[in-house]
């Protein structure tokens, strides 16, 4: 699987919150909700999108897509999108770009 455009790359500050994009797979598949997030230590990482778990309240939101654990695909994934929205600030907004992973 390839990712061939990342787009809608939106920054938007709001704690660790950074932003958001959409990823495409193969032509084929759009993923909207990646969220970018900020650690504690400082460092940007990748979050999948999620939905509102209203029947556990001990965990109040929940994946809606991920990559199983024994994945290699997610560390190329995630600097990939990390670059692109990076790069994103350079750019207007909504901007369409072409990569492969």
């Amino acid at each position: 699987m390839k990712i061939t455009a990342v787009t809608n790359c939106y920054h938007l500050v709001k704690g660790s919150l950074q932003g958001f994009c959409t990823v495409e797979f193969d032509d084929s598949l759009v993923v909207k909700g990646f969220r970018i997030l900020k650690s504690n230590e400082g460092k940007l990482f990748v979050a999948y999108p999620s939905k509102e778990n209203k029947k556990n309240p001990e965990r109040p939101y929940e994946d809606v897509v991920y990559f199983k654990k024994s994945s290699n695909v997610w560390n190329d994934f995630q600097a990939h999108i990390l670059e692109e929205f990076n790069n994103s600030a350079k750019q207007p907004t909504n901007s369409r770009t072409k990569v492969e992973v």
